[in-house]
């Protein structure tokens, strides 16, 4: 597991990630993006319970999921709000948003809209670990998935790592605001190279 400064190196780099996404998806949607500094949990799975990891999230449940492999090897989910993703689609479709929409009633250009977001943000942080790592990371084809707050847990456990690294997002459009999660699970031997890895730029820091 990671020390105190171990883990604020990993926050400052995975804050750089999303900083590099956000403005990915400014230009995407010609609006600013202000993003809050995200909080980062490396947590064994055997021992925690996802219920309480977030409870910020409600009702109904948006995922888009990708596997990656080679020397960092894994799962990575990025899960919204289906009714605020729902906001954002449209913004990002130039569409008009009415609050009496069904906002779980996605449509296949939705559902489109919504990989490309996940693909940028999962790519930008799977990436970056990557490159830290000085290894390849391959990817493979994203998964959509809506499901109820209460199968979060679940919708987890069905990855086949042995840790998880929890990350809160929040981002701020138009005066919208759009919280999520970013769940990556990770073979041990992935956690072992990223925690060495840390530990090796914190003595660097350090010096």
């Amino acid at each position: 597991m990671l020390n105190e400064f171990e883990q604020d190196v990993l926050g400052e780099q995975i804050n750089l990630f999303i900083g590099q996404a956000a403005s990915y998806l400014s230009e995407m949607i010609n609006r600013k993006i202000i993003l809050s500094i995200p909080k980062v949990s490396l947590i064994d799975r055997s021992s925690t319970s996802l219920i309480n990891l977030n409870t910020q999230l409600n009702g109904y449940l948006l995922s888009s999921s990708i596997e990656f492999g080679d020397a960092l090897m894994g799962k990575a989910q990025l899960v919204f709000e289906a009714a605020k993703v729902k906001k954002l689609v449209a913004m990002v479709m130039g569409e008009a948003f009415s609050e009496g929409d069904d906002l779980n009633d996605f449509l296949d250009t939705d559902l489109d809209v919504v990989k490309e977001i996940g693909n940028i943000i999962l790519n930008a942080v799977i990436g970056g670990f990557g490159n830290i790592m000085h290894t390849k990371v391959t990817f493979d084809i994203p998964n959509m998935n809506v499901f109820d707050q209460k199968d979060l847990q679940e919708a987890v456990e069905v990855n086949n790592g042995s840790y998880l690294l929890v990350m809160d997002l929040s981002f701020n459009v138009a005066q919208t605001d759009i919280d999520g999660l970013i769940i990556c699970t990770l073979s041990i031997e992935s956690v072992d190279a990223l925690t060495a890895k840390l530990r090796e730029m914190g003595e660097g820091f350090e010096e």
